[in-house]
């Protein structure tokens, strides 16, 4: 782990948390086209909200952890957020792995694996205060722990344990985090799910328009869904749960996979494919772009993804914040069917406004 920010630190520079938030708010000063181009504050925003979580544990000494991966390749959108944070807000970041984290971090004066809780009850002690390298923490922002790539042995899960035992603001914790898998999604497209969460009427029936359809792969309807899929491979991906781009299947992939499906397989055997779900094929509208890349000008038809960021705080049972924070937009070629841009897939863009 490194220290970022002050005049002690290296150098400065999602969910993922505002993943590529702080690289897509540069492709907003386009000089050409400053004008049609709306304004991107998702760097600004990002270190805000975490800044937010911060002032909230009310330790003026404490600092925000940034868990990454080993050998990061993204890492300047990451330091972008820390340098952000530091210069707008004069709270630092330390970067650290899991592994790291493991072998060094402490709650409440326990190790790893150890009984934590220590410091309740003292004036100006905070119960399970996470502690990494002689620095307290109020504030865990994952950039790492979203892939099981992630978690090569048992060492990388005590770390999110403790990461969770402590008295930090996650961003996400464990339950945001599950809250935005694909798994989630789906349940909440289910007849009368949404509707427990958006008691307005009027506000779920708006939100279910724009719903794609979203089936699962398990229960008494996946039968049903594997037949709508093999009968129309093309209008239809197949996703698990995971993230970052290259892991949904589509088209013959999608088929080969359905055509496995057993409803009496055990969970995980072969025939099982309740790791899954089924989504209706979103297909954008075309658009001619000229791409440039490596000093060579391409003229490509190409789609688009729309993001829009949120800053979100909940201390407890109060929310703090819960506000618009800049957007971004990925582009892609239209026969590509993937689209991160970490995985090499799509661009940066932004919108033009007319």
């Amino acid at each position: 782990g490194g220290d970022e920010g002050g005049d002690g630190g290296g150098d400065e520079v999602d969910r993922v948390p505002w993943k590529e938030g702080g690289a897509g708010s540069g492709v907003s000063l386009s000089a050409q086209l400053v004008n049609m181009l709306p304004e991107n504050a998702a760097l600004d925003a990002a270190a805000a909200t975490l800044a937010a979580g911060w002032h909230a544990m009310e330790d003026p000494a404490a600092k925000v952890l940034m868990v990454v991966q080993p050998e990061e390749r993204n890492v300047f959108d990451q330091r972008w957020i820390a340098a952000r944070l530091w210069e707008a807000h004069g709270v630092r970041t330390v970067r650290a792995t899991l592994r790291e984290i493991h072998d060094g971090a402490t709650v409440g004066g326990a190790t790893v694996g150890g009984v934590g809780g220590g410091g309740g009850g003292e004036p100006g002690v905070v119960a399970n205060a996470l502690e990494y390298g002689g620095d307290t923490f109020s504030v865990v922002y994952f950039r790492a722990g979203y892939t099981p790539g992630d978690y090569p042995s048992e060492a990388e899960w005590r770390a999110r344990e403790l990461l969770e035992r402590s008295a930090a603001v996650k961003s996400p914790s464990a339950a945001m985090h599950l809250a935005g898998t694909k798994k989630v999604q789906q349940v909440l497209a289910a007849p009368g799910v949404l509707e427990r969460f958006v008691p307005a009427a009027q506000d779920a029936a708006d939100m279910r328009r724009v719903f794609a359809g979203l089936y699962a792969l398990d229960g008494e309807n996946a039968a049903t869904a594997v037949a709508q899929g093999l009968a129309d491979p093309e209008g239809f991906v197949l996703k698990p749960q995971r993230e970052g781009g290259g892991n949904n299947l589509y088209g013959e992939e999608l088929t080969a996979a359905l055509q496995t499906f057993d409803p009496a397989a055990a969970p995980g055997a072969p025939g099982d494919l309740s790791a899954y779900i089924l989504m209706q094929r979103i297909l954008p509208p075309l658009t001619h772009t000229l791409c440039l890349r490596a000093g060579q000008v391409a003229a490509l038809e190409t789609v688009s993804e729309l993001g829009v960021y949120t800053g979100y705080l909940r201390i407890g049972e109060q929310v703090v914040m819960n506000r618009g924070a800049g957007h971004l937009l990925r582009t892609k070629a239209a026969t590509s069917d993937e689209g991160g841009v970490a995985a090499g897939f799509a661009v940066l863009d932004s919108p033009q406004l007319y």
